[in-house]
This record gives C-alpha cells, sequence and structure tokens, in this order.
C-alpha cells in the first residue's frame, strides 16, 4: 500500500512540474520577469509551442502560487515515503524533472542576465564589474533584460572567472548555458550528496529526494538559474572530500565554494572541526585562497573584495518576507509601536542569535554531542532566519545539511521554512 501511495505521488510530482515548467512559455507570460511584450523565442526556450495562455494573463501568477503548493505537498509525501520507492526510477523522473526546468523561460528572477552583463562587461568592455553597473552600458545586447541595473557585481571573483566565456556568446546562448551549468550542479549536488550519505553510512535516496524534489530548488535554483547552486556543488564537494579523508582537496572545494559566494563562510568552520586530519584542511583552504585572491588581485584589484562588504550592506536593505521584517510588522500592530523604528533593532537582535545559535554549534560539535553536518545545518538555517535580505533560492544551501542530518527536528524546520519561502517571488 505504502510503496502504490509513494510511486502515485512520484508521478503526479512530475506531472504536475510538467505542466509547471511548460505554463510559462509564451510571450509576455508574467512569470517571465525579463519577458515584456513580445517575448524573443530563445527566452521561452523549447516549450514555447505548448505555452498555456494563461501564463499571460492576470491569473497566472495565481494559478502559479497554487502549483508551487501542491508541488509542496507532493513533496512531503513523496520524502516520507521515500524508503518505499523504486531507485532507479526516483532517480530517472528526478533528472527529467531538473530537465524540465533548465528548459523552462528563467522564472521569478532576472539575475541571470546580470551574471550575463557582468561578464560582459569585463570581457567585452574592458571594464570592471565590481566598480561599473549594468545601467553604464545601456547598449549592450543584455541589458534590455536586466533588473538590478544600477548595482555592481555582488559575487565572488571565482564566480566572475568562471562566467567569463559566456560574454562570448549571444545573450540568448548565454542564458541556457547559464541554465545548464544551474541544473548540471544540482544533479552533481545530489550525487554528491548520495557519495557523503554512503560515506557517513546512511542510505543515499531519502536524502537525495530531500533535496532534489524541492519545489524551491527546482524552480528558483534551476528555473531562474541561480549561481547559488554552483555554490552549493564546491561546497558538497568539499562535504564529500572531508567524509572520504580527502581533506586537502576539502579545504580547497570549500574555499572555492566561498570565492562563488560569500554564503558559503557559513560551513567552513565547521568542515574544519569535522576534518579527521584538520591540518590538511586548513592548508588546502590557504592554497584555494592565496590563488583566488593573487588572481583577483590581478584582474580587478581590491574592487573585487567590495563584493563581499555589498553582502552586509544588503543588511541595510530589507526583502518583504524576511523574518526581521515580518516580525517588525507584527509588533507594528501593537499600539505606540513604529514598525519602522522596531527593525533597525531586530536586526540587530536576529543577527546576535544567528552569532549564539553558531557559537553554540560549534561547541556541540567540538564536544562531540552532535555532527558537524547538523551543527552547519542549524547554523544555516539561523543565518536564513536572521537575514534581512531572505530569497527563496537561498533555501539549497541548507537542503543538503539537513538531508545528511539524523536531527528530525532540522528536518522539520527546513521543511517549515520551506513552506513560509513558498510565498517570495511569486508576483501575485
Amino acid at each position: 500500500m505504502k510503496k502504490t501511495a509513494a510511486i502515485a505521488s512520484l508521478v503526479a510530482l512530475f506531472l504536475l512540474h510538467l505542466a509547471m515548467a511548460v505554463f510559462p512559455a509564451i510571450s509576455g507570460s508574467r512569470l517571465v520577469p525579463a519577458a515584456t511584450g513580445e517575448s524573443p523565442s530563445w527566452l521561452l526556450g523549447v516549450f514555447e509551442f505548448a505555452g498555456l495562455g494563461l501564463a499571460a494573463d492576470s491569473e497566472a501568477p495565481l494559478v502559479f502560487y497554487l502549483g508551487l503548493w501542491a508541488a509542496f505537498l507532493l513533496y512531503v509525501a513523496v520524502a516520507a515515503l521515500s524508503r518505499h520507492l523504486p531507485r532507479r526510477a526516483t532517480v530517472i523522473t528526478i533528472i527529467a524533472i531538473v530537465a524540465l526546468y533548465a528548459l523552462a523561460p528563467p522564472l521569478l528572477s532576472q539575475d541571470v542576465f546580470s551574471y550575463i552583463s557582468y561578464a560582459r562587461i569585463w570581457v567585452l568592455e574592458g571594464f570592471n564589474p565590481y566598480v561599473h553597473a549594468s545601467s553604464a552600458f545601456p547598449d549592450d545586447t543584455a541589458f534590455q533584460f536586466i533588473g538590478w541595473r544600477d548595482a555592481t557585481s555582488a559575487y565572488g571573483p571565482l564566480f566572475t572567472f568562471v562566467s567569463a566565456p559566456v560574454a562570448y556568446l549571444s545573450v540568448a546562448s548565454a542564458l541556457w548555458v547559464m541554465k545548464a551549468t544551474a541544473a548540471i550542479s544540482l544533479l552533481a549536488i545530489l550525487y554528491l550528496t548520495a557519495l557523503s550519505s554512503k560515506s557517513i553510512g546512511r542510505d543515499w535516496l531519502a536524502p537525495v529526494v530531500f533535496v532534489g524534489l524541492n519545489p524551491l530548488v527546482l524552480v528558483h535554483v534551476v528555473g531562474g538559474a541561480h549561481n547559488d547552486a554552483l555554490m552549493v556543488m564546491l561546497m558538497m564537494l568539499g562535504v564529500w572530500a572531508v567524509l572520504s579523508r580527502r581533506e586537502l582537496a576539502g579545504g580547497v572545494a570549500s574555499i572555492a565554494a566561498f570565492g562563488v559566494k560569500i554564503s558559503a563562510v557559513v560551513a567552513i568552520p565547521f568542515l574544519i572541526i569535522g576534518s579527521r586530519r584538520r591540518g590538511r584542511t586548513v592548508a588546502g583552504m590557504a592554497i584555494s585562497l592565496v590563488l583566488i585572491a593573487i588572481a583577483s588581485l590581478v584582474a580587478f584589484g581590491t574592487d573585487a573584495f567590495d563584493s563581499f562588504v555589498l553582502v552586509g550592506e544588503n543588511q541595510a536593505r530589507t526583502s518583504f518576507y524576511s523574518l526581521p521584517n515580518q516580525t517588525s510588522r507584527l509588533l507594528g500592530l501593537l499600539p505606540g509601536i513604529d514598525a519602522g523604528q522596531v527593525l533597525s533593532a531586530l536586526k540587530g537582535v536576529f543577527l546576535a542569535g544567528f552569532a549564539v545559535v553558531v557559537g553554540l554549534m560549534l561547541y556541540r560539535v567540538r564536544a562531540g554531542k552532535i555532527s558537524w553536518l547538523t551543527g552547519a545545518g542549524w547554523a544555516y538555517f539561523a543565518m536564513l532566519c536572521a537575514t534581512a535580505w531572505l530569497l527563496p533560492w537561498y533555501v539549497i544551501w541548507l537542503l543538503p545539511f539537513a538531508a545528511l542530518s539524523r536531527c528530525r527536528y532540522l528536518v522539520t524546520v527546513s521543511l517549515a521554512l520551506t513552506a513560509y519561502m513558498l510565498m517570495i517571488r511569486v508576483p501575485l
């Protein structure tokens, strides 16, 4: 009975994702922010022929939002019944769903065009993307598709190096290379999660399902082609390397992840503590850090390090659904309390709470009370709760650690956070 329910849920989930990937592929779709008016065919992808007319109507966001919730409920059911799933069929289904979103239009975000623009600014225009924003190059063919036109690059220098070759491609080709990169990175994350599961003596299917079928990961990370997939892929390479006693490589990979996006830094102290030969891990980190720093200084001077400063500056801004902002809005309902004034103080309180959680987790890992994977998972959960700038694709930072953890509470709060973050970035 449970096997039948598990297979039925997986099939239903695949069919739902098929519809959600095809649904936005129509000119003027409100689910593709880069689409304006008559969208070029390359922007809509291979599903343009099947795009449903409703996607351009006012009801489209609501339909898609309901689809996200249905996908989440089916995902929870499949994850709960994962031990009853046929392994090969489940892996093939996950790969197929990832491919669907790789072929879908860039969903609910225009960030991928910023990646392309920064590469073109550096390679084709000869300017520093950490100094010059896209708005300085309005004649560039990528410009019309960019959302954050006045922002300089907030991404690590290693990502700028890696993405540089797409500057030689057309914007259309560059988009699909970036989409393919996100999809391949996610599949690599799942493979490394499976290998890491085996290294700690766990069955690999449940963690792979938990990470790979999360609707935020599929819709936002792959559908939106975000570079968080590349960052987490490198971090999981470091995790697997440490678990398999390849500490030097683990150190190199973890700093490479940090070179893509600064949020990787949260896992680094846990990875060091979890290493059996910490000296080799630290040595690998030092080698990687020196190489990235030298290359960055040569290519961009000290301006490349401003990307790390921008992350801190993001905390001065506030996304609507961040927990500090929502807490301030709730407190603002009380008589005599101004939500705007409370928000500034709440940001400090939440960040202090994050620091306390990290410190406590490091202590518990060092004392042998919890695994370092569990500690890193709780640290990322605290970070997502504390940040004033919360976006749905950030959930991928947390999921692999929660999946590898034996802590049911961490898994539960990860699902709760996913449910909360479903509200973000759907243009209702």
